[in-house]
């Protein structure tokens, strides 16, 4: 028997191996978002899986920033908040020091996070849901240089359309970079698999479909939807983060072909420069015809928004991954008119959910919305939301999300 150098390295690497295996698992989640969107996803991804990666001895730890919503705190994982909070825009004298104050706090935020990841050698994986583009190549690398499983979930691969054309390619060359570093990717649907392998490259990482639950809103289900009765009005619900590229201009011009429709826009303007530009819009209708929540709506006050809706309209003009607004849709049983652009696309077309129109096109926005909202239409899309309701469950997420884990951590 050879009792030589090699093979004894070869045993100690086994006995490290087997020993590492055999001990509980740490997986690192980083969310520095906190108190919006990936926020709320990250809360109820993280306690699906603590609750399925019992059995396994997974321990699950959440790093985000020092102002986590209370709404987002829980005791099923370990959370902390160590990342310093991003101040608002009003709380400096002129451009230039917010500007300045952007560029610095990205730079400490990360290197404070590594500083943290480095004095943690328990930890043997992290599951990114963001991070700054620049930095993301170097310390992604970084990161598996020291022995620790990259696992990224790219919830798009483009930016959201209000940045400029330099920016974005840039991101797009540092992302390309950072990604194919990763041990595995994460996405939400299969359109959006292929779309990011492309994109990528030959030699990338697996990349696992893991479908995005719907949210869990509502105490009790939802009861059933009918259409508007005869002379009564259609009403429509834009909801969420008011940007360019969802195109909430397009539907505000769609509303001079729908009289006898009702819109509710809820959410917070992004930019105050397209805000006036919507504002301008809506005083060319009539009266009453646009009602506007121009603000961050709390979570106590989303079912009472979709409850009076009939229709969610997602009227997007650039887009290329899944929508969060399509699942809280469905997770109060509302159908929904959106633009053929996505996985959000892919998503309703192939659960029979609603509508798909062409992108930035006011009439045929219209009458997409006119043909959603026909009776036996709209019954047999309000029954198709209930159903893939019941499917599409933070538990069968975070299984799918634990067999990422286990594939890089084997």
């Amino acid at each position: 028997m050879n009792t030589g150098p090699f093979d004894q390295t070869r045993v100690d690497t086994e006995a490290d191996n087997a020993d590492r295996l055999s001990r509980i698992r740490s997986a690192c989640m980083f969310t520095a978002e906190s108190q919006k969107g990936h926020a709320r996803y990250t809360y109820e991804l993280l306690s699906a899986l603590a609750i399925r990666g019992q059995d396994e001895q997974f321990k699950l730890i959440l790093v985000t920033s020092e102002n986590l919503a209370d709404l987002y705190r829980t005791s099923l994982y370990e959370i902390l908040t160590l990342l310093p909070m991003l101040k608002e825009r009003e709380q400096f004298r002129n451009k230039v020091e917010w500007a300045f104050s952007r560029l610095t706090h990205y730079v400490r935020r990360e290197r404070k996070f590594l500083r943290w990841l480095w004095s943690r050698p328990d930890i043997d994986l992290v599951h990114f849901q963001e991070y700054t583009p620049f930095l993301a190549p170097w310390h992604f690398r970084r990161i598996r240089k020291r022995g620790l499983a990259v696992v990224a979930t790219v919830h798009n691969i483009t930016n959201s359309g209000h940045l400029s054309r330099a920016y974005v390619r840039r991101t797009q060359g540092c992302w390309r970079s950072a990604w194919r570093s990763c041990s595995a990717l994460v996405v939400h649907t299969e359109g959006l698999r292929a779309s990011l392998s492309e994109f990528l490259g030959p030699g990338h990482p697996p990349i696992r479909v893991t479908p995005h639950a719907v949210w869990d809103e509502r105490s009790a289900p939802p009861s059933p939807v009918n259409p508007p009765a005869p002379g009564d009005p259609a009403r429509l619900l834009f909801f969420g983060m008011i940007r360019p590229n969802k195109g909430l201009h397009v539907l505000i011009r769609a509303m001079e072909f729908l009289p006898d429709c009702l819109l509710t826009v809820a959410g917070e303007p992004e930019s105050p420069a397209y805000f006036e530009e919507i504002r301008a819009l809506i005083t060319k209708l009539p009266t009453g015809r646009v009602e506007m929540v121009n603000r961050f709506v709390d979570v106590s006050e989303i079912a009472g928004l979709f409850d009076r809706s009939h229709l969610v309209v997602l009227p997007y003009v650039e887009f290329s991954s899944q929508s969060g607004v399509l699942h809280q849709a469905l997770a109060h049983g509302r159908p929904v008119l959106a633009t053929d652009l996505g996985g959000m696309a892919e998503s309703v077309r192939a659960w029979g959910v609603g509508g798909l129109v062409a992108p930035d096109n006011p009439r045929a926005l219209a009458e997409g919305i006119l043909k959603v909202l026909q009776p036996e239409t709209f019954r047999e899309a309000a029954a198709a939301t209930l159903r893939v309701r019941e499917e599409l469950t933070w538990d069968s997420m975070a299984e799918a999300t634990l067999d990422v884990y286990r594939a890089v951590l084997c």
